[in-house]
């Protein structure tokens, strides 16, 4: 009787919410421009609100994931509530249901799916940045490093003080907003709530056991979690793993040659799955050719924390972080 009344709950839940939104917005409400990217779950297109004018990217999910309503309300909601709170969020605007647009380069035109509309944001994202990086072999200086991971932890510690864990904070999900001069994440597909005590209703409390960060970017714990742990210490290392995925971009930030060598042909070699640890006294020698003695420091925190994560200390905090960088009061004038 239990998980009969916690059915209809979700289904009236979902029904009001798209009801709602389906009023106020249709495909034909906006002009596209062209497709920006492409995954698994959908194709990301650059358009325009023909009512205001609004300049948006609308994810059009593959009419196929579009049947699982439950997920993407629930990466929705998490991803509205994270913009109101963090003002380095990209804004999740609306969602509605309609055929999808004739659109070159969509191979599911006409079918009736699912579509997300979001702030859009000039730029280019950290992982475009990356490449760009090893193509041209640049070195980033120790003072840029240090505003990158700065403004990158402090992103981090305004989402996880207010419960909410990214779960897929790899560079694809970072954005550099050229307009702002600032950086934003995006895309909460992989988002989960921490010590909220809210309904398991939207599967929307870490320790689901989905697992979607990337592998070369994962905690390795992660990829040992099992789908039924759904305790308190799971919630830690959901929040942990952001931690380790900053870790792990600042890492290849400062060793642009060090990508090449442990992902072939898109697959991350079994060496750097059991941790980064191994990996960083190596890089930080190559990188103190490069800027001098200031990669100590980048060194020294990369392992301290990279250690302790690896090793199972899922007290460390973003904030911790931050203070460890010794650039607080230069980054945020506190």
């Amino acid at each position: 009787m239990y998980h009969a009344y916690i059915i209809v709950l979700l289904f009236l839940k979902v029904y009001i919410i798209i009801t709602t939104i389906n009023i106020m917005n249709k495909a034909g409400d906006y002009t596209y421009r062209k497709i920006l990217g492409q995954g698994t779950y959908g194709v990301v297109v650059e358009g325009y609100n023909k009512h205001n004018g609004d300049h948006v990217a609308i994810k059009i999910i593959r009419p196929k994931y579009a049947l699982n309503i439950q997920l993407i309300t629930k990466e929705f909601e998490i991803g509205k509530k994270a913009a109101e709170v963090c003002p380095y969020v990209g804004r999740y605007i609306t969602m509605f249901d309609d055929d999808a647009p004739n659109i070159k380069g969509i191979d599911f035109v006409g079918r009736y799916t699912t579509f997300v509309v979001l702030e859009y944001i000039p730029g280019y994202t950290l992982e475009q940045y990356m490449k760009c990086q090893r193509d041209t072999n640049y070195n980033i200086s120790p003072q840029e490093w240090c505003v990158f991971m700065g403004l990158l932890y402090k992103i981090m510690g305004c989402l996880h003080s207010h419960n909410i864990v990214h779960g897929d904070f790899n560079p694809g999900n970072i954005h550099y907003n050229t307009a702002e001069k600032s950086l934003l994440t995006i895309d909460f597909g992989g988002a989960c709530y921490i010590n909220s005590g809210r309904s398991m209703i939207f599967r929307d409390v870490c320790g689901s056991g989905k697992i979607i960060t990337p592998p070369l970017y994962a905690l390795p714990v992660m990829r040992k979690l099992k789908a039924s742990r759904k305790n308190a210490d799971d919630e830690n290392i959901y929040r942990a793993n952001d931690l380790y995925t900053l870790l792990v971009i600042g890492l290849l930030l400062i060793d642009n040659k060090l990508f090449n060598i442990i992902v072939s042909d898109k697959i991350v070699t079994k060496e750097w799955l059991k941790g980064i640890t191994p990996f960083i006294k190596n890089s930080v020698k190559h990188y103190k050719n490069e800027v001098g003695d200031e990669a100590d420091e980048i060194g020294n925190f990369l392992l301290k924390y990279s250690t302790l994560l690896e090793q199972g200390d899922y007290t460390v905090t973003a904030e911790d972080m931050v203070k460890s960088l010794k650039m607080k009061n230069i980054l945020f004038g506190t």
